[in-house]
């Protein structure tokens, strides 16, 4: 788990430390402060020795429509103020650093990335003269804890479906069920069908058939990708762009105890971002209410020419809501 995070010339932050990091961290802001950034940063770091993962956040960003390695322009929106001569630099305990290679002036470039720290720091190479993609040193061949990245918009029946499978594999769906009753009472059991050999999870709510779950709403759907998310990284992280999206205000607390209640049975570490004063409130009522208060919200601001991070404790969150003050 994270207990503090570093980012130096990434995006649009020069250098950012925000901390004391908890469990369950939402992060809000006015438009175009980073919010989505220190998101993407976070994921790259929990994946070292993943390139892909950068060229999949192009894609998702539709800077670009598909994943390869063709140009330097693919990278170069990485760089603070697109200044490839700089490092990036992703830190906790440990630390990330991404760099252009040396051969960084021809169509033959070289992406260095490295982890670790002063001790042991191993080496990936990512170099690109065609399509193909050779890493160097061995930690290309280790394993880190699975982590989930859920953005703003997009969703994915057939990672739910997969996800849901392993639940289903454990003996669990009960209590994705009991989740989603939050949104819908009605919900008897889920069960994974095929429609047009595209596996689609279906809902028991008293109707004549199982109703596909895309059917019952947008809400629905996402609180069910995000419990999939978070029961299936034991032990890691899941970041969720703009988690309000969906959701009635009226639940919001209801989902914050939900997603609160599986973060802690699993050990799962959780960002999240925000626009809604609703959602940052809800997130505070339902963590008062329960056994602890494992939550921070961390606010970004620009200051002159960089971007801040403010931390609100529950101390000062309830101080905040008793006086009616804008936190967002």
């Amino acid at each position: 788990m994270l207990h503090s995070f570093t980012i130096q010339n990434f995006r649009c932050f020069p250098h950012l430390t925000i901390q004391p990091l908890k469990q369950v961290n939402l992060i809000g802001g006015k438009n175009n402060v980073g919010k989505t950034s220190l998101l993407e940063a976070l994921l790259i770091f929990l994946h070292p020795n993943n390139p892909q993962i950068l060229l999949n956040l192009n894609v998702t960003r539709n800077l670009t429509k598909d994943a390869k390695f063709n140009d330097l322009e693919v990278l170069r929106g990485f760089f603070f103020n697109q200044d490839m001569e700089r490092e990036i630099a992703l830190k906790d305990k440990k630390t990330l650093s991404i760099r252009m290679g040396s051969s960084a002036q021809n169509s033959k470039f070289q992406l260095v990335m490295e982890y670790g720290n002063e001790y042991s720091l191993k080496k990936i190479i990512t170099k690109k003269s065609s399509r193909k993609r050779q890493l160097s040193d061995n930690l290309g061949s280790q394993s880190f804890p699975l982590s989930f990245y859920l953005d703003s918009s997009s969703y994915s029946p057939r990672q739910d479906a997969e996800l849901f499978s392993n639940m289903e594999r454990w003996g669990r769906t009960d209590e994705i069920v009991a989740t989603l009753r939050v949104l819908e009472p009605r919900l008897k059991r889920l069960s994974l069908l095929l429609v047009e050999d595209e596996p689609i999870i279906h809902g028991d709510i008293g109707m004549r058939e199982l109703v596909p779950l895309p059917l019952m709403g947008e809400g629905i759907g996402r609180l069910l990708s995000i419990i999939l998310a978070i029961a299936n990284t034991k032990g890691s992280t899941v970041l969720i762009d703009e988690i309000e999206n969906g959701f009635h205000h009226s639940v919001l607390t209801k989902v914050w105890e939900a997603i609160g209640d599986v973060a802690c049975k699993g050990e799962t570490q959780i960002f999240a971002t925000t626009h809604s004063i609703e959602c940052i409130r809800a997130a505070h009522y339902a963590f008062k209410s329960g056994k602890q208060y494992d939550f921070a919200y961390h606010r970004l601001d620009r200051v002159e020419d960089e971007i801040k991070a403010v931390t609100y404790d529950e101390e000062i969150l309830e101080f905040s809501d008793e006086m009616n003050l804008e936190v967002r």
